[in-house]
């Protein structure tokens, strides 16, 4: 997939001359009001309310990391998206 405006992982697409591997993505959701600055947003401190989801998912990722090591990206996905 793009970069989706990272730049840290457009790098690693530029040293790989390739956006075909696979990954783990963590969404931030949609701005609090259209006119947030989108930086701030990104770079901020979750919202109290969003720190148990967050938790939760940070929990599985070492599973979902093992199962990719093993090609086993569908259920490294499933993992994920429970």
């Amino acid at each position: 997939g793009s970069d989706g405006g990272q730049k840290g992982l457009r790098s690693i697409i530029n040293m790989m001359s390739s956006d075909a591997f696979p990954r783990i993505r963590f969404g931030v959701g949609k701005k609090p009001h259209p006119d947030y600055d989108m930086v701030d947003w990104v770079l901020g401190k979750f919202p109290k309310q969003d720190l148990d989801t967050l938790e939760k998912a940070v929990k599985v990722v070492p599973e979902a990391l093992s199962l990719m090591v093993q090609g086993d990206f569908d259920k490294a996905m499933n993992t994920c998206n429970r």
